[in-house]
Parts: structure tokens; C-alpha cells; sequence
């Protein structure tokens, strides 16, 4: 349950590059804002997103995307200290959709109902995150289905169609040995589909579809069209850690291993350009390039990656978190002592 609830709810919407398309949504602050977070500049998006706030205190959008930028800023650092404010903020984004659905103002009805569904989404995520599954369940298949209803009233509002193929995708993924039965087919490739076509016609979700998609492919071992992806966002978002994560998975994927290290190595200077001490992300990328370096017979390289794992100081909770990394940094040491005595071997 709790594969499935992370999978398909916080997939959804990447970080916070949803969005509707008319009224106060398409304000110029919100889309600068999304622009701004997406390469880290988070203060200075959550300062227009309290501007757009100001001006239009009764919007769902300005409460969800100052929430979005909230959650993207956690999870970048991954530090989680704000999650109370990041739930009151998409609470508070539920109340002003309701508040305008319930005046029945028909002239925003849909771009209310995304608001709305984009919101129980993050939720969704934060109650699985907790733990909450059941409850997760409700809220992400609540999201759905508002999205539905959205495109079957307007079949040309794209951004609509990241959240629905998404679903799709990751349903029918986490359900795969079912798919033989008639009540549960394999719809991955149409939700692949979605997803591309928000990310041609989607007013502010294409690069949240660039990054959904490069995750999904991966997922079904297409690690070269993954790459293609997250370096079509990196072309457009030069540095981004978002986009950097994904192009580094996928090359790794390609047995591309000197792309490899280049992007995970782009990522460790990222970080220590803004001052992130994530132990969990810094781990994370020593080990991957150890691998890579290995792979590529740099054992003398990969040894000093290993040590400076080995050198870290890990909290207990972040021990727990990367048990399965300490156990292959462990392998590797392993593989790097065999590799050295028969380099040494052949040496004499």
C-alpha cells in the first residue's frame, strides 16, 4: 500500500509546475514563481506568490503554489521542519476553491476543480508520507476523479492531462501481473501519452511532465528516452537538481557511466554552491559515483569515494534511510579490495 501510495499521488504534480490556464492562475507572478523554484531561487517565488496572494486573497492558486514551492524546497534539502504550514496552505487553497464552487461563479468552475484536485494530490502525498494509507487512498482517488470531470467538460485543458496520465501510468505499473484480467488493463502507454501531450499543449505543466515522464520511463527500463527527457528540461533549466537527478539516473541506466558521474558530480556542486547539507543526497551521490568509477576502472577514484562514505557522520534516521546503501557501499569495499590486489597482482 504504501509503494502504491507514493507512486501514484505524489507523481502526480512535480513539485509545483501545475497549473489552470485563465483568470488570476495565468498572472505573471505565478508563472515566474514556478520558473523560480524550479532552479532553487525559492525565496524569491514564495515572495510572488505572497504578492499574488495579496492582490487575490479568495484564489486557491497562490495558497497551492506557495505550498507546491514549500514542499519543493523540503524536498530539495530534505529538511521536513515546514510540513504543518505546507498542509495549512493547501487546506487553505481547498476552502477558496470550495468557497467558489459553492457561489457556482461558472466562469471559473473548472479552473477551481483543479485547484482543488491539485491540492488533495499533495495531500494524498503528506497522509501516505504519514502513514495515513486509507486515508491517502480517498483523497488521491478524490483528486482523480475532479480531473475527469474537468477534461470531459473541456478535453483541450491540458494541464489536466499530467495528473490523469500519471494515474494511468503508475496503476497500471503497480498492478502489472493483473493486467491479463479484463477489469484491469495495462494502460501505461496510454498515460504515456498524457503526459506527452501536456507536455506539448499544458500551459504550465510542461516541465512538470518533462520530470514525471523521465521517472516513468525509467520505471519501464527506457532509460535512453528518460534521458532525452530530463535533458530537454535541463536545456531549458540549466542546473536544475530536479533535472539533474533524473538525467544522472538515466545515464547511469545506459551504462553511460562517464555521463554518470558528470551529472551526479554537477549535483554535488550544486548543492554546495547553496549551502544543502542533505546527508541523505550527498551519500546518495558518493555511492553512485563509486559505482561509476568502478565501472569505469578508476579504482583508486572509486576507493576515495568509499572513504569518504565510510567518513561520514549519519544520524540514526538517516542510517535507517540508507540501509540498503550502506550495504552496497559495504559490497563495493569488498570489490574495490579484490580490484586492487589484482591490479597490483598484474602490477608485478
Amino acid at each position: 500500500m504504501k509503494k502504491i501510495v507514493f507512486a501514484i499521488f505524489f507523481v502526480v504534480f512535480f513539485a509545483n509546475n501545475s497549473s489552470a490556464r485563465n483568470s488570476a492562475a495565468s498572472d505573471s507572478c505565478i508563472f515566474h514563481a514556478i520558473e523560480l523554484s524550479i532552479i532553487h531561487q525559492y525565496q524569491r517565488a514564495d515572495s510572488l506568490l505572497d504578492l499574488f496572494i495579496e492582490k487575490n486573497p479568495d484564489h486557491p492558486a497562490g495558497y497551492f503554489f506557495k505550498a507546491a514551492c514549500l514542499q519543493s524546497k523540503m524536498m530539495d534539502y530534505e529538511n521536513y521542519s515546514n510540513e504543518p504550514e505546507f498542509v495549512r496552505l493547501l487546506q487553505e487553497a481547498i476552502r477558496c476553491a470550495d468557497a467558489a464552487l459553492d457561489a457556482k461563479n461558472r466562469t471559473d468552475e473548472l479552473e477551481n476543480l483543479f485547484f482543488k484536485a491539485s491540492a488533495l494530490s499533495y495531500l494524498a502525498f503528506q497522509q501516505g508520507k504519514e502513514k495515513h494509507y486509507w486515508r491517502a487512498f480517498e483523497q488521491g482517488i478524490q483528486a482523480i476523479r475532479l480531473l475527469n470531470k474537468i477534461v470531459k467538460k473541456e478535453p483541450e485543458f491540458y494541464d489536466a492531462y499530467l495528473g490523469i496520465g500519471t494515474f494511468k501510468f503508475w496503476r497500471s505499473q503497480l498492478t502489472r501481473a493483473l493486467n491479463w484480467l479484463p477489469l484491469v488493463p495495462d494502460e501505461r502507454e496510454k498515460g504515456l501519452d498524457m503526459v506527452k501531450l501536456a507536455i506539448a499543449k499544458g500551459t504550465y505543466s510542461r516541465y512538470a511532465a518533462m520530470n514525471g515522464i523521465v521517472w516513468m520511463l525509467l520505471e519501464i527500463h527506457r532509460p535512453d528516452a528518460a534521458l532525452h527527457w530530463a535533458e530537454s528540461g535541463l536545456h531549458q533549466f540549466p542546473g536544475s537538481r530536479f533535472f539533474l537527478w533524473g538525467a544522472a539516473k538515466s545515464a547511469f541506466a545506459m551504462n553511460n557511466f562517464s555521463l554518470a558521474k558528470n551529472y551526479f558530480g554537477q549535483i554535488l556542486h550544486s548543492m554546495a554552491e547553496d549551502s544543502i547539507a542533505s546527508s541523505y543526497n550527498i551519500y546518495i551521490c558518493h555511492l553512485n559515483l563509486a559505482k561509476c568509477k568502478l565501472q569505469l576502472n578508476d579504482v583508486a577514484g572509486a576507493k576515495k569515494e568509499i572513504d569518504f562514505l565510510k567518513n561520514m557522520k549519519l544520524s540514526k534516521a538517516t542510517k535507517k534511510r540508507l540501509q540498503k546503501q550502506i550495504r552496497e557501499t559495504k559490497n563495493l569495499t569488498k570489490k574495490i579490495g579484490i580490484n586492487s590486489k589484482s591490479q597490483a597482482a598484474n602490477s608485478k
